[in-house]
């Protein structure tokens, strides 16, 4: 089962095309928020923090994909480079080094092994 949605998207991590045994991507930008009080003063001040980025990755287990994931998990952590083109080729792309941490596998009796990975962005996505 190929990673496709449109046209076929695109995934390499550090270095590596491992789109062919990718079955979903889901990249979260998200930036908290906190309410205030002041004191004296009717309004609410609403601090918003510095986005946080992660990276949820699904797909079908092979000995690449489990050898990519585990040597950079750590310890140490290795940072390594992500490309994402969720449209495949002339769609855009997010560019962003990550760290790795988290990687299971996960096998049915009645299925092809999966495996699900969990990445940190280290500092900005780029897009373009």
């Amino acid at each position: 089962m190929a990673f496709a949605s449109g046209s076929v998207a695109i995934l390499s991590v550090d270095g590596t095309d491992i789109s062919e045994a990718v079955e979903s991507v889901k990249l979260d930008r998200k930036a908290k928020s906190e309410m205030h009080h002041v004191l004296g003063s009717n309004p609410v001040v609403t601090l918003v923090h510095s986005p946080e980025f992660t990276m949820s990755v699904k797909g079908l287990l092979d000995a690449t994909i489990a050898s990519i994931f585990t040597s950079n998990l750590g310890p140490p952590a290795t940072s390594v480079a992500v490309v994402f083109q969720p449209q495949g080729v002339g769609g855009p792309q997010r560019a962003f080094n990550a760290f790795i941490t988290d990687f299971s596998d996960d096998v049915d009796g009645d299925k092809a092994g999966e495996f699900t990975a969990s990445l940190a962005v280290d500092g900005a996505v780029t897009d373009t």
